[in-house]
């Protein structure tokens, strides 16, 4: 009865978005062969997508009559304190009744506790999917990721002093576009703050005021603070422990907000000495490739195409056609290979990750996501949160089942998830990060994670990873110069000799003008609140008999790269820094300097190498 039911609204929906005989019968044949990618393949095949979608809500979003497109505009959906909206639970307040749409297994606790009500659709993946699309991206309609606390773990202003102090802790950070901040408590006596605002570590501590720690008897606004955030993640600060947890805030506008937070005791003993990390959650601020600043090699590297309005190939790469032909398989074109994108924190590898992935998806690839946690939804995307609770390995095993096209992993930081990954290469695109300065360094980074008893061992884990790579990316972001109150002024000749650089003007900064978001004070004074990517590319192919020798150096594998006409820090740093390129000049010398060490010795290598040749 249930299949002659969906059947039903799967034809009806059909006729209501086609009108000729001969696109139903396309649809119809779609939707027996592309199973859960079907309103996705279908939606490319109808010219009119918004008629689409909205067809599509009429007739498949409806739970027992409750919830149907006309509504679908004026509900907010939460999720619940597991997290369970981002497995696939999506709870629905609408009239006073509370509705769960449920697309994948409930044990017998939770269905108790959440009374799911049945859902008729197709195919129950794509309807949680296809609903958190239409609430997330239509104008008039919300997904708020809020957590089913208890009123007093949700800060809110007014309630105290410790929640007013934490809400414009969140504004100092929203004001100065940082990421993530830092709060340290030295000798038990005081608090300092700093923050991330890019990869820059500023402190922020006089935008806070003072945080004194204070005495047992009588406790300071700082261990107010700390308890305070410790109360609202579930997390206990007298535990000499590292503990985890979100934090969630209402802000002045009332808008729910959350941060991740993260706890960790300082020096040994008993000591009240922390260190809390606080990491904005935020569903917006999704920046898409076209926006991103990279260099049109990088753009061509990840899509295959060259960027519209981009400078033609010759002008930007004038050895363009010394390049390997392996090079021009691009990443959206790999079909089974690991591919990393390497960098410190906050350098933007999710972001990179998160494009890529979505491109993959608007390809028709099924790309299947597990993230520590969810940071934003991503059109098209499957995203599954890692917790405790459902780990590494337990996603791993519901991928093998599942059997998705793609797989991106958060994060390569042991030795099992690492081995992991290189179990999913086989037949599949695996896109992950690592933590690493450089491209060329991945091999070394991996020995280290790798590293076991037996030597042979690692070394056949490392060739393999070498046979089954792609792309390695590596990105560092710099704050972007103002145009305005910055000067030109010509590159001295000896960095110009020692990088072998051609351009002959950059940028400096200026005392910072306040137009759009120049700073006009504060350590990034003439700076904008802009980032700009400083991007390298290694196709590990082109590499490969380099990287599996066990005693090369870093400065050996970018002689290697330079003299293969890879993309490295140097040459994306040359595009950055020019000053007589067409809307270039985004950066300043002596932001990007500190990351060139390496490229530096590398070029008085090979300058020394082709003396000897001759």
């Amino acid at each position: 009865m249930k299949t002659l039911k969906i059947q039903d609204r799967l034809f009806r929906f059909i006729r209501q978005v086609s009108r000729q005989e001969t696109e139903q019968n396309l649809l119809l044949e779609l939707q027996s062969t592309s199973g859960n990618r079907f309103f996705q393949v279908a939606s490319q095949v109808i010219g009119d997508e918004s008629a689409f979608w909205h067809a599509c809500a009429a007739v498949f979003l409806s739970v027992d009559g409750v919830l149907n497109g006309e509504v679908l505009a004026n509900i907010v959906v939460q999720q619940v304190e597991k997290n369970w909206a981002s497995l696939g639970h999506l709870v629905v307040p609408y009239l006073g009744q509370r509705v769960v749409l449920s697309v994948s297994p409930l044990n017998v606790a939770e269905q108790v506790e959440l009374q799911p009500l049945p859902v008729y659709v197709p195919e129950r993946l794509e309807l949680f999917n296809l609903l958190r699309r239409q609430i997330a991206s239509g104008s008039r309609s919300t997904l708020q990721a809020t957590s089913a606390k208890s009123q007093d773990k949700i800060i809110r202003w007014g309630q105290s002093p410790a929640d007013n102090q934490i809400i414009q802790l969140y504004e100092v950070l929203l004001a100065y576009e940082a990421s993530d901040v830092r709060l340290f408590t030295r000798g038990g006596q005081s608090a300092y703050v700093a923050a991330h605002i890019g990869e820059e570590r500023v402190l922020i501590t006089e935008e806070i005021g003072d945080l004194a720690w204070g005495s047992v008897e009588r406790e300071g606004r700082g261990r107010q603070m700390f308890a305070r955030l410790a109360s609202a993640a579930d997390s206990e600060i007298s535990l000499r422990r590292i503990q985890y947890g979100n934090v969630t805030l209402i802000d002045r506008n009332g808008q729910i907000q959350t941060m991740r937070m993260v706890m960790a005791p300082l020096g040994p003993g008993d000591g009240a000495d922390w260190e809390v990390g606080l990491r904005v959650i935020s569903q917006s601020g999704f920046i898409p490739l076209e926006r991103m600043h990279l260099h049109p090699r990088i753009y061509r590297s990840i899509t295959g195409h060259w960027p519209v309005d981009a400078e033609s190939p010759g002008s930007v790469l004038s050895e363009m056609e010394q390049i390997a032909d392996t090079e021009m398989l691009s990443l959206l074109d790999l079909e089974t290979a690991i591919s990393v994108v390497a960098g410190s924190m906050n350098s933007g590898k999710s972001m990179l990750l998160q494009n890529v992935g979505m491109l993959r998806a608007q390809r028709g690839h099924h790309v299947h996501s597990f993230e520590s946690p969810i940071e934003r939804l991503v059109e098209g995307i499957f995203q599954y949160e890692v917790t405790d609770q459902n780990d590494w390995e337990s996603w791993s095993r519901f991928a093998t089942r599942n059997d998705p096209g793609d797989i991106i992993f958060g994060e390569i930081n042991d030795r099992s998830t690492a081995q992991r990954i290189l179990s999913f290469a086989n037949g599949k695109l695996v896109l992950t990060t690592l933590h690493t300065n450089r491209a060329v360094r991945f091999t070394e980074r991996l020995r280290n994670l790798l590293r076991g008893s037996n030597s042979g061992e690692n070394d056949a884990q490392i060739a393999a990873f070498v046979s089954a790579m792609g792309y390695v990316y590596c990105q560092r972001l710099l704050p972007r110069v103002c145009p305005h109150c910055s000067t030109v002024e010509i590159v001295p000749q000896a960095i110009r000799e020692s990088l072998q650089w051609q351009f002959r003007t950059w940028r400096q900064v200026g005392s910072g003008c306040g137009r759009g978001t120049c700073r006009t004070e504060g350590p990034l004074q003439g700076y904008l609140a802009d980032r700009v990517p400083l991007t390298e590319a290694i196709y590990v192919p082109a590499l490969a008999e380099h990287f599996l020798r066990p005693d090369i150096t870093v400065f050996d594998l970018l002689c290697a790269a330079e003299q293969l006409h890879q993309q490295t820090y140097r040459r994306t740093a040359a595009w950055l820094l020019d000053a007589e390129r067409d809307h270039g000049g985004l950066v300043t010398w002596d932001k990007i300097a500190p990351h060139l060490q390496e490229d530096r010795q590398a070029m008085r290598l090979l300058a020394r190498h082709r003396e000897v040749v001759r």
